[in-house]
């Protein structure tokens, strides 16, 4: 099995044909729909949206997690009956034939008390 911990991008591109790019289209298009937030929400996320830019580059993993993630996490209100946030679990799963896993720092997955299908790592 492939560990999450010895992949580079680089390696990762490679492997599965996929690159990093600068727009997502149906991020985009997600993110332009009619906005629900209410007030506080949005003062919220403009907040985490300037500290972010001041602080992303002298942040580590767990500190994004806990000072930018967990915020959106809690606005957008995830967690229900069909899937979860989820912090440092053993996950694996099959791609293409081959095996990867490790320890995930954070992901939102089905599963109400195990990860089951990943829909962000």
């Amino acid at each position: 099995m492939n560990n999450f911990s010895t992949w580079t991008f680089d390696a990762v591109e490679k492997r599965f044909g996929i690159k990093e790019v600068e727009t997502l289209h149906l991020l985009v298009e997600w993110l332009a729909a009619s906005n629900p937030a209410n007030e506080h929400e949005i003062y919220l996320l403009n907040y985490l949206k300037k500290q972010l830019f001041k602080k992303a580059h002298i942040c580590n993993e767990d500190e994004l997690k806990m000072f930018f993630i967990r915020p959106l996490i809690e606005i957008a209100d995830i967690g229900n009956d069909i899937f979860q946030p989820f912090t440092q679990r053993s996950f694996s799963f099959t791609v293409n034939g081959e095996e990867i896993g490790g320890r995930v720092d954070f992901l939102i997955a089905k599963g109400r008390r195990v990860p089951e299908l990943p829909f962000f790592l």
